[in-house]
């Protein structure tokens, strides 16, 4: 008799456990569906502004709707943070106008951005080491680049800065050391501190309409020519540090200011022509300028 209890007993244990088992693997192929589309109800936000929404679906980031994307912040993230690391592509659907800040911040594995949409803004810290992505179609109604949107996109190869742009925020493509080539529209007329600190240009050119030129703004090039428009009338400090590939410096004639050690360690600098400063030029401003 106490044999056939615990016979009895075990199996109805089995029976238990074989009826929880699948119950939680549907539980959990459920939450895995809800990641990816808007099924789920009061778990997951899939507004990213007023009248825009999102998706995340077999690795692609979907932005779509009309009107601004919400802009976020390092203490209130983007509804999809816990889901970056699945994030390879983002599509920005045609209708949305800004790119929020904080938006694909730290999103490490993605690669590729296709922008549909003729956006204003690319908010600061927007695309925050996303260390992949190789390009971005910005568009010709952007207007303004916030600080640190493109740092440490080490994978960024090119970028077109639209003429119309009028702001790129301080770093905002510092150490995206595979970008070669930039030419900064007119319409931008102050490039801010440590923009393009730790690229790797190769050719670089300054339109005019620019009237300063940030401390460390372009430091650790590789340019061999610089030519410097009329327009400008301000170099800051470190501008052209370690611009070792630096052969030639044309100075336009509107310069009041040099910063300290504006072009300290061009060590291939052999030759600096002006057109007549309008003011004077620090004792360090050639530093360690071996050659000149």
């Amino acid at each position: 008799m106490k044999k056939y209890q615990r016979k009895l007993a075990l199996i109805m244990a089995m029976v238990l456990l074989i009826g929880v088992i699948p119950a939680n693997a549907i539980a959990t192929e459920e939450e895995n569906t809800a990641i990816n589309t808007q099924s789920t109800e009061g778990e997951i936000d899939f507004t990213c502004g007023e009248n825009a929404e999102w998706k995340l679906e077999e690795g692609v980031l979907t932005i779509s709707g009309t009107g601004d994307m919400y802009d976020y912040s390092s203490t209130e993230a983007a509804p999809w943070v816990d889901f970056v690391e699945q994030i390879t592509s983002v599509v920005i659907e045609e209708g949305i106008t800004t790119i929020g800040d904080y938006a694909f911040y730290g999103c490490s594995n993605l690669t590729t951005v296709d922008n549909k949409a003729k956006i204003t803004k690319v908010g600061q810290y927007a695309f925050y080491y996303c260390k992949q992505m190789t390009g971005i179609a910005l568009g010709e109604k952007l207007e303004s680049i916030g600080r640190n949107a493109f740092y440490y996109c080490e994978s960024l190869t090119g970028v077109v800065l639209p003429e119309g742009l009028q702001v790129i925020g301080t770093e905002a493509f510092s150490w995206c050391s595979s970008l070669k080539t930039m030419k900064i529209p007119s319409t931008v007329s102050i490039i801010e501190p440590s923009t393009f600190h730790a690229c790797d240009l190769t050719k670089l050119e300054l339109s005019e309409g620019i009237t300063e030129i940030g401390n460390s703004a372009f430091r650790g090039q590789k340019i061999t020519t610089l030519i410097i428009p009329d327009t400008v009338e301000y170099i800051g400090s470190y501008a052209f540090w370690q611009g070792n590939g630096l052969t030639e410096i044309r100075i336009g004639k509107n310069v009041k200011t040099i910063g300290e050690r504006a072009f300290m360690d061009c060590t291939s600098l052999t030759a600096v022509t002006t057109k007549g400063l309008q003011g004077p030029i620090p004792a360090n401003a050639f530093s360690g300028c071996s050659n000149l």
